[in-house]
């Protein structure tokens, strides 16, 4: 009975706690809703959403040609005729230039034609242009377009001699010459005859490109000025209808003309800018071999090819090369580098001294060196005439490079690359001094120099190999016997000096990519 009691009372106090808490609870969501009189009487007004915003459609000009058709039939029909029924047709006005040769004959037939398919089609054949404004249609016999011109190194040449006087006698100027004895042979053919007097021994190939051929812009006007008819003497009471003005600093072609010259003034410029946009990407990569004994005459390049054959490679021959012979080039197509090095590595040491990859617009020169700059000093001596006379001794500096300096200059013509390449390399093997009173006042290097020339013609990605500049080169290699070979007098008989000489090839290696940046 007692447990029972206890359990109702429990229950009972429960019941009265909830229901005091509930109270609680209700008055305090009740007092939160009931705002502070300062509050109200400062409470900012609700800010209201702005309206949609609605875009209209832009209100498109309706030709006058519009939903209008045109039916005539002409048969050599004078252009002004033809032009006068279109005009009624369209019910517009019609002015024409008085340039425009009126009496040009029409033959065409229309039969509910479109009449600005219609207007189209006839000053097509007539050579003329349209514009219609304020219901006017006005025939023009030109018209004026501007044009923007790529930017274009505007003047650049490039000179490079290979060879000079082997006896020291005066060298030649000229394009490609060779002169023995006097006698001199250009434009590309070299000739070689006995001496007559003088014992001369230049020999010397040249190729230069002078800054006229590569002048763009004057090239451009010579094309502007045939196809607009504006060479030769123009009558000075005749206004030409063809003209132009450009401006090379900003690159902009203001053109004057009629129809048919205009069509070619633009394929002009498309084909102007879509050659200048190419670009040739050239990877490049030199190496030194150390021949073998066996091939201390120079890399077999039989045994090459026929290694690159049994690779799968294909393989075709510069027409300047002669097999038998120690210079020359092969062009190598389905063949990559590690491939020809690993058929290179049979015929000695090798060793990678550049490997560069350089990126070069069309007809431009892409210069690619390798080695050290060494400097040298001239002493230079003038006399001053005042009113006393002295000399002025001064010291100029010269640099050389010792190492190899590479030339390319690729032109694309029809998805293949000409590229001119010129390597040359050069060593330092002794230095010479000029001693005055017991001082060194001047300094010049004794150079071996290696170069070579070539014009070759390859497709996208073709592998050029450049061979046959091959040098020796000399090591001083001291045998002896520690201690005994540094006593004074009796040293010699332990030491030992051999001289040891090591034939080397410089083979240099390019692959031309074709790159068009639209």
């Amino acid at each position: 009975m007692d447990k029972i009691f206890k359990i109702a009372f429990l229950l009972l106090f429960l019941t009265a706690s909830c229901g005091y808490v509930a109270q609680n609870t209700q008055k305090t969501v009740e007092a939160e809703k009931e705002p502070a009189p300062f509050v109200e009487k400062y409470k900012l007004p609700e800010k209201t959403q702005p309206p949609p915003l609605i875009i209209r459609p832009s209100l498109t000009k309706v030709s006058p040609l519009e939903n209008k058709f045109f039916t005539f039939s002409a048969d050599k029909a004078p252009l002004k005729t033809v032009l006068y029924a279109v005009a009624k047709d369209a019910g517009l006005n019609l002015a024409i230039d008085p340039n425009v040769d009126t009496d040009t004959t029409i033959t065409a037939n229309f039969n509910n034609t479109p009449i600005k398919t219609a207007l189209e089609i006839i000053t097509d054949l007539a050579g003329v242009y349209y514009e219609i404004k304020d219901n006017v249609i006005y025939i023009k016999a030109t018209k004026t377009k501007v044009f923007h011109l790529p930017y274009v190194h505007t003047k650049s040449s490039y000179k490079v001699d290979l060879g000079g006087d082997v006896l020291g006698s005066s060298g030649t100027t000229g394009g490609t010459t060779g002169t023995t004895g006097g006698t001199t042979g250009t434009g590309g053919t070299s000739t070689v005859s006995p001496a007559v007097s003088n014992l001369k021994g230049d020999f010397s190939l040249k190729y230069e490109n002078p800054e006229d051929i590569n002048a763009y812009y004057q090239e451009l006007e010579n094309a502007l000025e045939n196809i607009l008819g504006l060479r030769g003497a123009i009558p000075i009471n005749r206004r030409p209808l063809n003209s132009y003005t450009l401006n090379r600093f900003a690159g902009i072609l203001i053109v004057t003309a009629t129809k048919d010259k205009m069509k070619k003034v633009e394929d002009l410029i498309k084909k102007l800018k879509k050659e200048v946009k190419k670009q040739v990407l050239i990877e490049a990569k030199i190496i030194e071999v150390t021949l073998d004994k066996e091939f201390r005459y120079g890399v077999d390049w039989n045994l090459l090819m026929r290694n690159f054959l049994n690779t799968g490679a294909s393989v075709s021959i510069s027409q300047t090369l002669a097999l038998g012979t120690s210079y020359g080039q092969l062009v190598v197509t389905s063949a990559d580098f590690n491939s020809v090095l690993n058929a290179l590595e049979k015929t000695g040491k090798i060793e990678t001294l550049s490997s560069p990859r350089i990126r070069v617009l069309n007809g431009q020169t892409a210069l690619i060196s390798s080695g050290v700059i060494v400097p040298f000093w001239e002493k230079q001596i003038s006399t001053v005439t005042g009113t006393a006379t002295a000399q002025q001794v001064a010291y100029l500096r010269t640099n050389v490079l010792n190492g190899i300096l590479l030339g390319v200059t690729p032109y694309i013509e029809n998805k293949e690359i000409m590229m001119n390449i010129v390597p040359v390399s050069t060593k330092i093997e002794d230095i010479r001094q000029l001693v005055e009173e017991n001082k060194v006042v001047a300094e010049a290097p004794v150079l071996n120099i290696k170069e070579a020339g070539t014009v070759i013609k390859v497709k996208d990605g073709d592998l050029i190999i450049i061979g046959g500049l091959i040098g020796t080169d000399k090591k001083k290699i001291i045998s002896k016997v520690p201690g005994l070979a540094d006593i004074p007098g009796i040293g010699a008989l332990f030491r030992k000096e051999e001289i040891i000489k090591q034939k080397k090839e410089l083979i240099i290696f390019l692959r031309p990519h074709l790159i068009e940046v639209h």
